[in-house]
């Protein structure tokens, strides 16, 4: 079903004469709040590994992933600590905030 189709359905369901052509919603949010004041690094805020628990996914993918784990770094947008093997260039995209960096020191 393409947008056209949808749109007059959904403007008939309601009995609304909305155009089809204009959408109803408003998409200015589609950006993240607060990244865009990040700093670009390239070299990671380390911290140490010890002080986090990475081992709250107990299934076997995830083991095999911690057992690449060697730093533990700061997301620079929102602080989230992350665990990264010691690969350089590495780019890493934070869960939390979807922050991306690329690392190369």
């Amino acid at each position: 079903m393409d947008e056209t189709t949808l749109r007059a359905a959904m403007a008939a369901g309601s009995g609304t004469n909305q155009s089809a052509t204009q959408p109803s919603w408003d998409t200015s949010h589609k950006e993240i709040p607060g990244l865009d004041q990040a700093r670009p690094v390239s070299t990671p805020n380390m911290v140490d590994k010890g002080r986090f628990r990475f081992e709250y996914d107990p299934t076997r993918e995830a083991k095999e992933r911690r057992e690449q784990v060697q730093q533990a770094i700061l997301c620079p947008a929102c602080g989230v600590a992350l665990g990264i093997p010691d690969v350089r260039p590495i780019k890493v995209t934070c869960p939390a905030c979807l922050f991306e960096t690329t690392y190369t020191n």
